[in-house]
């Protein structure tokens, strides 16, 4: 009897999938990666794939990278449609992609992202707007975005923020004060 242990990521390189999901089996030392691959292409068969583990994961995804996949928002949609069942990762890494502010509503929507890596993206401050209504984000990585003062005031309302990261920005001293009067224990980077 296998049973299901935890969602290990998702990951896209050179335009393949790799979903690695961790089971142990009867021995509950011994635990086996389940690996998926799918093309790019095939993007929505692994969607599928994903979506049918939906009952074996539920709670349990903890972290999903894309990072550098050549995904742009509605590709991402069909990987974020898959892990709706499950809330979401806790940690998902969409760094160097071409994901934009048309995807952050996905996001909100995961109950559980504590963690975002959005460095060089498509993010714009409307999508920052957009992120600062999730009730669970703590973590925001911004850098090499077109995030201004406008995205740093948006974040004042973000209820569980804890660290931002907004290297090569244009944000200013203006757009910092304001965040930090806003959560004053805030870690910026």
């Amino acid at each position: 009897m296998t049973h299901f242990i935890g969602f290990g990521c998702v990951r896209a390189r050179a335009r393949t999938i790799v979903v690695t999901v961790m089971v142990a089996t009867v021995v509950p030392s011994l635990v086996i990666a389940v690996h998926f691959l799918a093309s790019q292409r095939a993007l929505r068969a692994a969607a599928a794939r994903v979506r049918s583990l939906g009952p074996l994961v539920a709670g349990d995804m903890q972290w999903v990278s894309l990072r550098e996949a050549d995904w742009n928002d509605r590709e991402f949609t069909e990987v974020a449609e898959a892990m709706r069942p499950c809330g979401g990762p806790e940690t998902l890494d969409l760094f160097h992609t071409n994901v934009g502010d048309d995807s952050m509503e996905l996001l909100v929507n995961m109950h559980r992202l504590r963690c975002v890596n959005l460095g060089r993206t498509r993010v714009t401050d409307r999508g920052v707007d957009i992120l600062s209504r999730s009730p669970s984000i703590t973590t925001l990585l911004l850098g090499d975005t077109a995030l201004t003062d406008k995205g740093m005031r948006a974040l004042c309302r973000a209820p569980k923020l804890r660290r931002v990261a907004f290297s090569h920005t244009a944000v200013t001293e203006d757009g910092v004060k304001a965040l930090v009067e806003a959560h004053p224990d805030i870690v910026l980077k």
